[in-house]
């Protein structure tokens, strides 16, 4: 068994050199050298990856990885977790441009489901007051077929763009997450009062979508 340490040059230091070089490298070894540099890649005797392991100790089993399922938590309220989202909301990734708030879920997408996922999909990051919304879509042109829509993930960082918490949304929304996790629990609590939450599903994407559209006009207005 051995241990690689996460090694970072020059190259890494620099988002817009480095998406035009490694574009099309969605490997495990690549994607964590760029956004975990304070872990160290664990491999087995054949020279597989098998674990990721902080600095402080802490390790992420890559076979358990593969086989997480998305679950809420009680206290936090229109949100999906993963023990892989926790793990990588604890290594204080730098999450200040959009290329690192989308490679950081490339990484994410890489660990479960592999690097050929990732390849297939094309992904957008927009930055709010405290964080990052990355929207992860199936690239139809090049790879037809069904395939279901991706929840956006979010990515919340304290002042100096650490990454704080990795997490799903439950429901498709672009904006900031105050807007978003109110807007969930006011219209739960309204609709639950009134009729049981027979029309929640309904009630809750309509809010939405007018928050969205809102949140836009502010935007275009502040400019």
């Amino acid at each position: 068994m051995r241990t690689f340490k996460f090694l970072t040059t020059a190259l890494f230091a620099m988002p817009g050199l480095m998406l035009a070089v490694n574009t099309n490298d969605f490997s495990l070894e690549h994607l964590a050298s760029l956004h975990l540099p304070n872990c160290r890649l664990r491999v087995d005797d054949k020279g597989k990856p098998e674990a990721i392991v902080s600095n402080g100790g802490e390790t992420l089993n890559l076979a358990s990885a593969t086989q997480q399922n998305s679950e809420p938590k009680k206290d936090v309220i229109g949100y999906w977790f993963t023990p892989s989202m926790d793990f990588l909301g604890r290594q204080k990734i730098k999450v200040a441009t959009p290329e690192q708030a989308i490679g950081t879920i490339q990484l994410l997408h890489t660990m479960k489901d592999g690097p050929d996922f990732v390849k297939k999909k094309i992904y957008n990051a927009r930055a709010f007051d405290g964080g990052w919304v990355v929207k992860a879509d199936h690239d139809f042109k090049n790879y037809p077929g069904s395939v279901m829509e991706i929840p956006p993930f979010e990515i919340l960082v304290n002042a100096q763009n650490d990454a704080l918490s990795v997490r799903q949304r439950c429901y498709y929304y672009r904006g900031s997450a105050v807007v978003y996790t109110n807007t969930i629990a006011t219209v739960y609590e309204r609709e639950i009062k009134t009729n049981h939450g027979l029309n929640y599903p309904e009630a809750l994407f309509k809010e939405l979508d007018e928050a969205w559209k809102e949140e836009q006009a502010a935007t275009k207005t502040e400019k």
